[in-house]
């Protein structure tokens, strides 16, 4: 059997490509592990979704058209997937206002609003209010796209370990350690194995930690929040079942192999980071009970953009690298593979393997 297209990784990208192109040809999915799962950038119940802080015209593209779907697929459904709950982001005069450089969010806003929203504000500070920020449960869209595919007759294998695939004459041969499996095309969605399968990479892999602190009774009409602290970024959600979910960005373990990802390690820092950052601005929670921690991983290239380029040749496709921002695009990486496919070039220029030559941003 020839299949049209192989999937290989079925996470938060993978996903959404097996539900887009099950629609319309024959789909294989490979996952190493059985999706949803831990060794991601899709545990738990929540991930940001959001219009404000893109600074390059491809990423404002790509946000607009994620929330369209994002919305359009909470329509298809009565299972909450996608609460529009508003977002605002705040920090110091410079910071904000390469922060409000998309011209998309004119939405700079008064301390005295985002005081009623629940924050102590500062006069030193800007706040940019984005309407159409929230969050959705990444777990949960996960089963229901993959169901969505198996419906049409797409096919998955789990537990079944990608070692490479070969372009022959008129076909690619995909090597596993379950068999060989053949195919027009192929998308590679590697995520935390990016390292291991592609070494000519420059991938750094990093363990982020996000905490989840008990909030009852207070902040309950929180927004989506991300503020800037002593040069880090702080990212929180609302309280979601009496429990409040913060994490800080790009800070957390670089590890080397995928195998390094069970690695405890002490997240001491991150906590009194976060307790600082509550004191100054959510007061109410600077004692709150530390209930629980999650982890999932961030593959970030050297300028922190995408890679989503063709690899070798046109019928193959390479998806990774999303350098902690993956999750809110991951639902229109179906169209942007399918355009790759349709017309033989690029959607984005700037998300190319070249791009890793380039300085970080």
């Amino acid at each position: 059997m020839i299949y049209d297209l192989i999937i290989v990784g079925l996470g938060s990208h993978g996903s959404a490509i097996f539900d887009h192109f099950t629609q319309k040809m024959k789909v294989l999915a490979i996952e190493k592990y059985t999706s949803p799962h831990q060794y991601g950038s899709h545990t738990g119940d929540s991930r940001i979704v959001r219009e404000m802080g893109y600074y390059t015209d491809d990423y404002n593209k790509m946000a607009l058209r994620s929330l369209e779907l994002w919305q359009k697929l909470q329509d298809s459904t009565t299972d909450l997937l996608y609460v529009k709950q508003g977002g605002v982001s705040f920090g110091r005069e410079l910071e904000i206002e390469s922060l409000a450089n998309n011209q998309t969010i004119p939405n700079q806003v008064k301390p005295e609003l985002v005081e009623k929203l629940g924050f102590k504000t500062y006069s030193d500070q800007k706040y940019v209010l984005d309407t159409k920020a929230g969050y959705v449960n990444p777990e949960k869209i996960i089963n229901l796209l993959i169901k969505r595919g198996l419906q049409r007759g797409g096919q998955i294998i789990n537990q079944c370990k990608y070692i490479n695939h070969e372009q022959m004459k008129d076909y690619i041969k995909v090597y596993t350690d379950l068999g060989t499996f053949n195919t027009k095309k192929i998308v590679l969605t590697l995520g935390l194995g990016i390292k291991e399968l592609q070494p000519n990479f420059q991938i750094e892999l990093q363990k982020q930690q996000v905490f989840y602190f008990r909030c009852e009774n207070v902040y309950q009409n929180l927004p989506i929040y991300m503020g800037e602290l002593r040069g880090y970024q702080i990212y929180g959600f609302p309280p979601i079942n009496g429990l409040m979910k913060v994490g800080v960005h790009h800070y957390g373990l670089n590890i080397q192999y995928s195998q390094q990802y069970d690695k405890f390690y002490n997240s001491d820092t991150s906590v009194s980071l976060i307790r600082e950052f509550f004191k100054l601005n959510l007061p109410l929670m600077e004692n709150a009970e530390l209930i629980k921690t999650e982890s999932c991983v961030y593959t970030t290239t050297p300028d922190h953009n995408f890679v989503i380029d063709f690899h070798n040749n046109k019928n193959a496709i390479i998806i990774s690298a999303c350098s902690g921002h993956g999750y809110k695009f991951s639902i229109c990486m179906g169209e942007i593979v399918d355009y790759m496919f349709t017309n033989g070039k690029l959607l984005y220029e700037s998300f190319s393997l070249l791009s890793q030559q380039r300085p970080k941003l």
